[in-house]
């Protein structure tokens, strides 16, 4: 290898065609999170032509179990957001909404959801009220509880981060008298390959013979990928037998292809990815890198294949140093690397966005 102290600096970006796995977003970094927003008139037409329908006007995948049958499902649905239009089919086929299915779908399990559960809608977001636990205190006459709540995510918006911690939080008891909230710590949690996370959040103290909320809102903060970038490295042969660094720049990225290592059964890449200027921290310990993929695409049959493993290097809140490896697994064989184009998937920017809920009239135990 041969490397060299001025980059050869491309400029190819392309949009990835055809691999259901990487989601498409405008060409500029969004004020708001997208959100996909769907329109279904059926009139007593099966569930499966129904998620059918749902599924091709939304991107995202849905499918029913098999114990939940044929229900016919009748709909005038006018652009509602996704999350929406899927409670009101679930709910006509006596369904709930199973967001952690082991194929990364949604499936809709047996078993119809209380229709009194609430339920806030925003953007690509759905959060939901789970559950109020309460602990009596018979010393005090009083009431520790706390709310389980449920968010959830459109699948292409990719999330990072959650803070565990609600944010402006207004609570109202009964009489629709403001109460102080409840303390709380916050840590960051990844949400990485997730599609949804149960929170708990802490209610104040209130006398035992309350018996409900009149109003209960806040806000959790959300870190995400503004939008992903799909960058084109080249042909692995080619790109082997030229000099490096090789640097392709977008949007205020740099992708920077440092080595390419090709062994007999595994292939190894090895890149610095820098975010532009902004955005938020990252501690040591948080990685901003982990929805990034990297795959070859093979110019003859079209075969894609995944990265089998990674390796982060170090990383900033701006940089990430990351190898990746390429390995033959069982009858596959990658064969001539000259057959093969990479290309990278990684974010343009890292941004937090606050995920809004409101609830109200919710009955306490």
């Amino acid at each position: 290898m041969v490397f060299c102290s001025l980059p050869r600096v491309l400029g190819v970006v392309v949009p990835l065609l055809g691999l259901g796995f990487l989601p498409a977003f405008a060409a500029d970094p969004p004020s708001a999170p997208p959100v996909h927003i769907v329109s279904l008139k059926t009139s007593s037409m099966p569930l499966d032509e129904v998620l059918g329908k749902l599924s091709m006007e939304s991107s995202i995948p849905v499918r029913a179990a098999a114990e939940v049958g044929m229900p016919a499902i009748s709909l005038n649905l006018e652009k509602v957001p996704f999350w929406k239009a899927l409670d009101t089919i679930a709910t006509q086929a006596d369904a709930r909404p199973y967001l952690y299915s082991r194929d990364g779908k949604i499936v809709l399990q047996k078993g119809k959801r209380d229709s009194g559960q609430p339920i806030s809608y925003s953007g690509p977001f759905r959060v939901a009220l789970q559950r109020i636990s309460a602990v009596h205190n018979f010393e005090t006459g009083t009431r520790d509880m706390t709310a389980l709540v449920q968010v959830a995510w459109e699948p292409s918006l990719l999330p990072l981060y959650i803070q565990t911690r609600a944010t402006q939080v207004e609570i109202h008891d009964g009489k629709d008298r403001p109460v102080e909230p409840a303390q709380q710590g916050s840590v960051l949690v990844s949400t990485t390959g997730r599609m949804a996370i149960s929170l708990d959040l802490p209610l104040p103290s209130l006398p035992r013979s309350e018996a409900k909320l009149a109003l209960l809102k806040g806000q959790f903060l959300v870190r995400a990928p503004s939008k992903m970038l799909t960058f084109t490295l080249g042909n692995v042969e080619k790109l082997s037998q030229g000099t490096f660094p090789v640097v392709l720049r977008e949007e205020g990225t740099n992708c920077q292809v440092n080595s390419i290592m090709l062994r007999n059964k595994r292939w190894t890449i090895d890149v610095t990815y820098t975010l532009p200027p902004g955005g938020p921290t990252f501690e040591s310990y948080e990685s901003w890198i982990g929805n990034s993929q990297m795959y070859l695409l093979n110019q003859k049959t079209r075969r894609t294949v995944m990265a089998t493993a990674s390796e982060l290097e170090d990383s900033s809140s701006r940089r990430a140093h990351i190898r990746y490896h390429f390995e033959d697994t069982g009858n596959e064989r990658r064969g001539n690397p000259g057959d093969w184009t990479v290309f990278y998937h990684a974010p343009a920017a890292i941004t937090e966005w606050p995920v809004p809920f409101r609830f109200t009239e919710i009955p306490l135990p």
